[in-house]
């Protein structure tokens, strides 16, 4: 499961406390703009054979983890967190 909400957020960790906040290219673009997300991981994932899924709204993801979690190996669920906050809900 991978909790996108499209910022690189090491980086912002790194800029929040050594560079004022300074922003330089940690924010990829806006999750709710579903042909706008950068990197797309399903697409990397759908290459390697990987069954994947998004999430975009939070009355969906109960069925999705579950979808997830009933097939054998490998899956990503990709849940976009469309707060503009470091971490998801």
């Amino acid at each position: 499961m991978l909790l996108n909400n499209q910022h690189l957020g090491m980086v912002l960790q790194w800029e929040d406390r050594f560079y004022k906040a300074n922003r330089a290219h940690t924010f990829l673009g806006d999750p709710s703009r579903e042909a706008e997300i950068f990197p797309n991981m399903l697409k990397f994932a759908e290459a390697c054979g990987v069954p994947t899924a998004r999430v975009t709204r939070i009355a969906d993801l109960r069925v999705a983890i579950q979808k997830m979690l009933d097939p054998p190996g490998p899956y990503l669920l990709d849940v976009l967190c469309l707060i503009k906050s470091m971490f998801c809900p």
